[in-house]
């Protein structure tokens, strides 16, 4: 068992707050057990944990991820994707989802997952940290944090 920060919002979606990341306090920076396991202080600066996530994504029928953006203007934008799985520890937790679509109530961010309109595609991607480097370029190290990158 593990806390999560959720939020059911009027149009009846439910949030899982994945990674939160509000103030410089955090630093993001962190090995590939720090990220499997996750860190950080709830509610503030925070990464749940890739098994968490994994358990979450692969134990429901089917889940959308929600990517939202904001600057310090208040400024925000957004963009789903639908059918998220991750994989377990043995792919090295391998993005997938199936679509993108946008929401009618903010603009949209642009895809910056799955690779519509020719761009960056990260399905079968590994996780990658600055110790664990899935990309043979660095880009963990060289962009200060973990994620899928191409």
């Amino acid at each position: 068992a593990f806390d999560v920060i959720c939020k059911l919002n009027l149009r009846s979606h439910l949030t899982i707050l994945y990674r939160l990341r509000k103030c410089e306090g955090e630093n993001f920076n962190r090995t590939w057990s720090e990220y499997e396991q996750g860190f950080g202080s709830v509610p503030w600066n925070s990464w749940l944990g890739l098994k968490k996530i994994q358990h979450i994504l692969n134990n429901q029928t089917s889940l959308s991820l929600r990517i939202l953006l904001s600057n310090t203007h208040g400024e925000s934008c957004s963009i789903f994707y639908d059918n998220v799985r991750l994989g377990d520890a043995s792919t090295k937790y391998q993005f997938q989802a199936r679509s993108v679509y946008t929401s009618i109530y903010r603009p949209t961010c642009g895809d910056s997952m799955i690779g519509l309109n020719n761009t960056l595609d990260l399905r079968g991607r590994p996780f990658s940290t600055y110790d664990q480097d899935e990309t043979s370029n660095g880009c963990a190290a060289r962009f200060g944090g973990g994620w899928w990158f191409a």
